[in-house]
């Protein structure tokens, strides 16, 4: 598992780091994570962090057999890769690409790694144009909650299908998730939070409760006033249909 607290405290690390050019030091326990499937698991270990505007960084993902810890498959790619989820159904790993988008950071590739032939294809999504700030993922790996550009639309909230690798627009995205309070500055409150602000324009953790897949293929999604520094107690909640 991760050797720090949360995968968002990672990117609220990585990103301010980033503000420099040279090429970010961190621990060796902070840069491997790992990803259970059914019989195997997929360990990341980021080997280098992207230098702004001159590397995009590069990552190894292994596939272990679980009994063992065999090696089964090596890849090695450039960019920041980690794991979104595990599809039982379709027994294959999701993984997604972060990549320079001007002085943004955010998730620009999608890839299915299949457990039992060990191949890497890529998603159908990576053949437009799109890049999210968040990947929520359902239960079953079978849904995935993406919030950013997608073709024509910018910073809409959609929802890709990994069987059958199909995207549904859905609409107006909520809007991000709080931040320290150490990282907002009297400019930043006076702007609406929206995605694309300072601390909201790279890839991040969404907080709970805010997009939320339920039963029957069907998504909830909180919406209401927030800020920088918290949700707004008044909210509302939309529903939409997944299609199959």
């Amino acid at each position: 598992m991760m050797g720090i607290k949360s995968f968002k405290t990672f990117l609220i690390l990585l990103f301010n780091a980033l503000i420099s050019v040279e090429l970010l030091s961190f621990d060796e326990t902070t840069n491997s994570f790992a990803c259970y499937g059914a019989s195997t698991y997929l360990e990341i270990k980021i080997l280098s962090y992207p230098k702004y505007d001159k590397s995009p960084g590069e990552t190894l993902l292994k596939l272990h057999f679980s009994k063992d810890s065999s090696v089964l498959k090596e890849y090695k790619l450039e960019g920041i890769w980690h794991s979104i989820g595990y599809n039982l159904h379709e027994k294959k790993y999701i993984v997604g690409g972060l990549f320079q988008v001007g002085a943004w950071l955010p998730m620009c590739e999608i890839r299915y790694l299949d457990e039992t032939s060990y191949e890497m294809k890529s998603s159908r999504i990576n053949k437009t144009d799109w890049f999210s700030f968040i990947a929520v993922p359902d239960e079953l790996g079978k849904y995935m909650a993406l919030i950013g550009k997608y073709d024509e639309k910018y910073m809409v909230l959609y929802v890709l299908n990994t069987i059958t690798d199909r995207v549904q627009i859905l609409g107006k995205p909520p809007q991000p998730p709080p931040v320290d309070s150490s990282f907002i500055n009297d400019d930043m409150l006076k702007e609406t939070w929206q995605w694309g602000n300072s601390y909201a324009d790279g890839f991040t953790e969404m907080d709970d409760g805010i997009i939320v897949f339920e039963n029957n293929d069907r998504l909830r999604v909180s919406f209401g006033k927030d800020s920088p520094l918290r949700r707004a107690v008044k909210r509302k909640s939309v529903y939409y249909k997944l299609l199959k």
